[in-house]
């Protein structure tokens, strides 16, 4: 949820999208690229330093809108087989295969910083082969690139949930399908 972008925010506003629902907020932890505060395009009034005050803080998010689902095909040599993977990077991008890469949207990162540092992905197969690679069903940081991969004749179909990491409420959800054709 974006913060309001007029008229009065209060701390506790500030506190509930990016910190936590309660418990005590300072100014101080609210710089922009510190530990609550990403470095979107959406918080790029927030300072990374200095003076900081509370209008600052209008239209601020921590959204983790993603921008489209994503589907990967690979087709191998005959006889050869092949692989198709979904990995997921600090950076913020989703790729797989040789087929195609599909951005998240920049309300969940800035490609001029590592978003891991602030999002974590919980990734579990909703039908077909369980894929290996990083771990299923648990929310994983972001801090590392994550990849889950299948190899031909299978195929899987996978939910991908986003969140930031402080402020846990703030998710996002896609769908996965990953085919790897011999």
């Amino acid at each position: 949820m974006t913060l309001t972008a007029s008229g009065a925010i209060t701390l506790a506003a500030i506190r509930n999208e990016f910190k936590a629902a309660s418990g005590a907020v300072s100014l101080s932890e609210m710089y922009r690229s510190g530990t609550y505060v990403p470095p979107l395009t959406a918080n790029a009034a927030i300072p990374t330093s200095g003076a900081i005050q509370m209008d600052d803080f209008y239209s601020s998010s921590v959204s983790t809108l993603m921008a489209a689902s994503y589907y990967g095909s690979s087709t191998g040599i005959k006889g050869g087989g092949s692989t198709n993977a979904l990995t997921i990077t600090t950076a913020g991008i989703i790729s797989g295969g040789s087929v195609l890469d599909v951005y998240f949207s920049d309300n969940w990162c800035a490609y001029s910083a590592a978003p891991g540092n602030w999002y974590q992905v919980y990734v579990t197969v909703t039908s077909g082969t369980t894929p290996y690679g990083s771990a299923l069903d648990t929310w994983l940081d972001l801090s590392s690139d994550r990849s889950w991969t299948i190899n031909s004749p299978f195929s899987t179909y996978l939910d991908v949930t986003i969140r930031h990491k402080y402020n846990t409420a703030s998710t996002e959800l896609t769908a996965v399908s990953l085919d790897a054709n011999a």
